[in-house]
């Protein structure tokens, strides 16, 4: 809603290749790079005067500006931008200007959007797609009956809800703050976007009686949210989170393969807020648990430098996680295994086994009867083997 996309083709265009873009629109932009992935000869942004709109900027980055003057900046000779390794997200460190409009304010009428964290709690939870299609969630009644039968433990309970949301409503792949309708219309299909899934997740816990409430937050590959600037567009996602004997438990119910009370990836950002009417504040995202491997080699090196014999592998946590979707990527075990031998020249694996695939709350195991060729330096006396063989 209230997003346009144009399209613009260039033919012939190539390495080394000059473009020049201009156009002008009424409004604000939400983000204004003056640096970019590819080297920029002059980036400039104005913009004009109102007294009717009050709006706030946040810069990032560390290029400094050419022009930094009220109502214009401007990027000169930007360096292209390369993403790096252990960089959480390239647009926390590009050069850029973040713009959030926090008022509109005409005769007879003001329109609070971010002039505080209240005023964003205010307008999600009077959204039309966001509190508003939360609804009384009459059609989750049955399922909260369903659970409140197995006389489950109250932290089981919670697991059981975001296992029945996420057999039910399957995610289909889009990232969201907002819904796509009322939420009765995606449990209907059976199919949402993240916001339609794990909203409905915090009505069924709200009906198990739990203080259920969602969890709005920016996902890594958008940016890190600055708690000092109030944002409604830096906000692209939510989860759901329970307050519990002073506790808060966090959930998301889009990946079929993540335990519950684990987060996606894409949700381990810096901190989300808590949208409720009163008292809402901030909660860590940082993950309760690690990614856990433990693998044990049991080989024999032969007298003709081929290396024979055992390896597991033990996952558990974000570590079996990551297995368990990589796996489900291929249509049986010997597609996984061939692309396996394939990602290691040399190696042979002749018999294998994995167990706990389908078992969430158990590590998963991975046993393979192995061979190797070429994985050996023989030199005078000297023999170098490299022992992280197939890591």
């Amino acid at each position: 809603e209230d997003r346009y996309r144009y399209r613009v083709t260039m033919p012939d265009v190539m390495v080394g290749s000059v473009v020049e873009i201009q156009y002008s629109f009424f409004l604000l932009p939400n983000e204004w790079r003056f640096q970019d992935r590819i080297p920029v000869r002059w980036s400039e942004l104005r913009i004009s005067d109102s007294p009717y709109v009050t709006f706030q900027k946040v810069f990032y980055g560390f290029q400094p500006l050419y022009v930094n003057q009220p109502g214009r900046w401007v990027g000169k000779d930007m360096p292209a931008l390369r993403p790096e390794p252990y960089m959480n997200s390239i647009s926390n460190y590009i050069t850029k200007v973040e713009i959030e409009l926090s008022n509109i304010m005409i005769p007879g009428r003001t329109r609070f959007f971010t002039s505080s964290w209240n005023a964003v709690n205010e307008y999600l939870l009077n959204n039309q797609y966001f509190g508003v299609a939360m609804g009384s969630a009459l059609f989750l009644t049955d399922e909260a009956k369903q659970i409140k039968d197995k006389n489950l433990p109250d932290l089981e309970k919670m697991k059981a809800a975001c296992e029945m949301v996420n057999n039910k409503i399957k995610w289909n792949q889009q990232e969201d703050l907002y819904t796509t309708a009322d939420l009765y219309t995606a449990y209907r299909k059976g199919s949402g976007n993240s916001a339609d899934v794990n909203l409905i997740l915090v009505q069924l816990l709200k009906k198990l009686d739990f203080e259920a409430f969602p969890v709005a937050l920016s996902t890594r590959e958008n940016g890190i949210i600055n708690p000092a600037y109030a944002t409604i567009d830096k906000l692209n996602y939510v989860i759901a989170g329970v307050k519990y004997n002073g506790k808060t438990y966090l959930f998301d119910a889009t990946e079929p393969y993540l335990t519950p009370g684990m987060l996606p990836f894409r949700a381990l950002n810096g901190r989300g807020r808590i949208i409720i009417e009163k008292n809402s504040d901030w909660i860590d995202l940082t993950p309760a648990v690690d990614e856990k491997e433990v693998a044990y080699y049991d080989v024999r090196l032969n007298e003709n430098g081929e290396i024979t014999g055992n390896i597991i592998r033990n996952k558990s946590d974000y570590g079996a996680y990551y297995f368990r979707k990589e796996f489900k990527q291929y249509n049986s075990q010997e597609e996984y295994i061939n692309e396996l031998e394939s990602d290691f020249p040399g190696m042979t694996i002749n018999s294998a086994s994995f167990e706990n695939i389908d078992s969430l709350y158990k590590p998963t195991k991975e046993t393979y009867e192995i061979s190797f060729n070429g994985y050996v330096d023989v030199i005078g006396d000297v023999i170098s083997i490299n022992p992280m063989l197939a890591d």
